[in-house]
């Protein structure tokens, strides 16, 4: 099955229950990251885009996608998340906490990052009812890019407004401990 079929759906599953697939664009391309002025747009008539980045994420990806929002057009603001004395960043209700009161408006938000900050912006996103994306940095899993630690460059950009949890759960790989510090800026 082509998974572009499944997008934006609802269906039966051979497991016997209805799953739904909020996603609703997948660019999976080397030039993502440059359509991403475009790939925002056509998810809100809006132009104020708020980034939620980490340090890495926001070396690799998140200055030039800032870069290119601004040039097309975009008010942009980020949020960069700092490490922990652990490593990095954490996926819990003090993190939520910390930026559920630090944010500025947006019309819409991108997440430039996997795993935490992914969960982090689509919590948010979710409780402010704004559609979000995914610039996913995470490398793919082979011996090469695991044991080098170099940056990898963005991929897919994923667009979704996939809720989370009512719950706020966090998901089982968030961690208790976490830093209210941020860094928020405005380009």
């Amino acid at each position: 099955m082509d998974y572009e079929q499944l997008l934006n759906t609802t269906f039966q599953c051979q497991c016997g229950k209805t799953h739904t697939v909020p996603i609703r664009r997948i660019v999976y391309a080397e030039d993502a990251l440059d359509a991403i002025p475009d790939t925002l747009a056509a998810f809100t008539p809006g132009r104020r885009v708020l980034i939620l980045a980490d340090q890495r994420t926001w070396s690799i990806a998140g200055e030039q996608a800032s870069r290119l929002l601004r040039q097309a057009g975009w008010n942009v603001n980020h949020i960069i998340l700092p490490d922990t004395d652990h490593g990095g960043s954490v996926c819990d209700d003090r993190t939520f906490d910390a930026l559920n009161t630090q944010l500025p408006p947006a019309d819409i938000m991108l997440a430039v990052g996997s795993g935490v900050i992914n969960d982090l912006t689509k919590w948010l996103a979710f409780e402010r009812g704004l559609p979000y994306a995914v610039l996913a940095t995470a490398a793919p899993p082979n011996k090469s890019r695991i044991a080098s630690n170099k940056p990898t460059p963005p991929t897919p950009t994923t667009k979704s407004n996939a809720p989370v949890p009512a719950s706020k759960t966090p998901s089982p790989t968030c961690t208790k401990s976490a830093s209210a510090h941020v860094t928020i800026g405005q380009n």
